[in-house]
């Protein structure tokens, strides 16, 4: 998805990079980890996690990533795609089609995200 690669990478990744992989927790990450995974693929993502307000759906930028059903300190993270053509959520659970709604997903909140050496990665999150 934004790293450029498939789920079965990334998650690769996302194991080795955890003391501890639990099969409960397969598709929930902590926001530290979150950062440690995106840098791995050349992400640069927020530090700031802004909290999401019903109704502003419109407003979260495009590739932002959405932090969604709490499971203890760790989140289920998935892409939110504003475009012209729509908005959208692209989750990592093979289980989960593209969504073209938000209904029955509870947002906590969102971080921004942009590759790093783009214009948009000389700002700060």
């Amino acid at each position: 998805m934004l790293a450029g690669r498939g789920y079965k990478p990334v998650r690769k990744v996302a194991i080795e990079a955890v003391d501890r992989f639990e099969d409960d927790l397969e598709f929930w990450t902590s926001a530290p980890r979150l950062h440690q995974i995106g840098r791995h693929f050349g992400l640069a993502i927020s530090k700031r996690q802004t909290r999401y307000e019903p109704g502003t759906l419109t407003e979260i930028p495009d590739k932002s990533l959405l932090a969604i059903n709490r499971h203890g300190n760790y989140w289920h993270w998935v892409v939110y795609r504003n475009t012209k053509r729509g908005r959208y959520i692209l989750d990592p659970n093979p289980d989960s089609k593209n969504r073209r709604s938000t209904k029955g997903v509870r947002i906590w909140g969102y971080v921004k995200t942009w590759r790093v050496g783009s214009k948009a990665g000389t700002r700060r999150g």
